[in-house]
């Protein structure tokens, strides 16, 4: 699952990876994104429906045995955010924010400097009046507690939208087993365009002894 204002087609380059791998994919548009309806951004909280859809229809077809969730950013947030997180086999998460609140001051501090900061409480404390989505329900990080599956958590070094250590608060609260991987040097962007070989060795890695042993 993509990110924020991208599509399907963003993932491509991790399916055709996979296949070659042996592993199928199913991309898709999150509500709001590409060529799905929706009521716009929501910072993973409907997305996750389109989430929870896709992984009941592959769940329907006889020859999908087991399901993996892989999203970036908002693809990630999708996959833990709503009512509970998704009923899948694995998780691969990469660059998600922990809450709404860090994730709104990060990108005022890029834009703004030590003044977003003081701005962004008067971005966040929008979202529940424009959107109809409490701050309460957008915190990945406290969502992450429930998961039942095996969890890789990926981000960069460099990202400055969801920073290395908001990634590994992540990760301390996902219950085990889980796996963390970071890559050197990464912004806040395709991490399996930006690190390929190493992306893959990970994400085969974790594949190979948690979901296929």
């Amino acid at each position: 699952m993509h990110g924020a204002k991208s599509n399907r087609r963003a993932m491509s380059g991790r399916a055709r990876f996979l296949r070659k791998e042996g592993y199928s994919s199913l991309a898709i548009d999150l509500q709001a994104h590409g060529e799905a309806p929706g009521v716009g951004l929501t910072y993973g909280y409907l997305e996750s429906e389109s989430a929870r859809s896709a992984v009941k229809f592959l769940y329907a077809k006889k020859s999908c045995h087991k399901v993996v969730a892989l999203g970036n950013s908002l693809g990630g947030a999708a996959s833990l955010l709503g009512e509970k997180p998704l009923n899948v086999d694995g998780y691969i998460l990469e660059a998600v924010y922990p809450n709404i609140k860090d994730a709104v001051r990060n990108r005022l501090e890029i834009r703004a400097g030590v003044f977003g900061k003081v701005l962004a409480p008067l971005f966040y404390m929008q979202i529940p009046v424009r959107m109809g989505v409490e701050l309460k329900s957008l915190r990945p990080y406290d969502a992450i507690k429930n998961i039942k599956s095996p969890v890789l958590i990926i981000n960069g070094t460099d990202d400055k939208r969801t920073t290395l250590d908001e990634a590994r608060s992540l990760y301390e609260n996902a219950p085990q087993p889980k796996v963390f991987y970071q890559v050197e040097g990464a912004p806040h962007t395709n991490l399996y365009e930006y690190e390929r070989e190493n992306y893959k060795k990970a994400v085969l890695k974790f594949l190979e002894k948690y979901i296929y042993p």
